[in-house]
């Protein structure tokens, strides 16, 4: 590598060490679907086209029909705005996964769809994740004391 002009060298290559992560997942009309987990935008991506998909009846529309390519074409770029926004490595920042695979906030976004008409990539931003995050509050000893006192 060095030899063509690389900054990485066998030392540096030995002393890596691979990351185990938890890989993302999704049902898809009964299917289990397992995939990369950041910081890789794939897994997350494709579970949020499928989970988009199943709000449509693709076989209705018959594969590789107009109406098939504008929905899922549509669902891509919402999926596309998301990435853009929200996903990263999460070693550095808060990747808010849960939600982008929520099956409640893929139906939010084909609600969007006109299966009609295309709409720019410039006009679609990336949702709004809150109402469909995972918040996990923690439990103290206080709170739970304060709880048992009160009953």
């Amino acid at each position: 590598m060095q030899k063509n002009g690389g900054l990485i060298t066998k030392e540096d290559l030995a002393a890596y060490k691979a990351v185990e992560r938890t890989p993302i997942s999704g049902d898809y009309r009964g299917y289990q679907v397992y995939s990369m987990p950041p910081p890789s935008s794939g897994g997350i991506h494709i579970v949020q086209i499928l989970n988009i998909l199943e709000n449509f009846d693709m076989k209705k529309y018959g594969f590789g029909s107009a109406d098939a390519m504008q929905i899922m074409a549509e669902a891509e770029k919402y999926a596309y705005a998301d990435r853009s926004e929200y996903l990263g490595d999460p070693d550095f920042v808060k990747v808010p996964w849960q939600a982008l695979t929520n099956k409640a906030y893929a139906k939010s976004i084909a609600e969007q769809i006109d299966i009609n008409k295309a709409k720019p990539s410039s006009e679609i931003r990336p949702g709004k994740l809150a109402p469909y995050e995972i918040i996990k509050l923690p439990i103290t000893q206080w709170w739970i004391k304060m709880v048992t006192r009160w009953r």
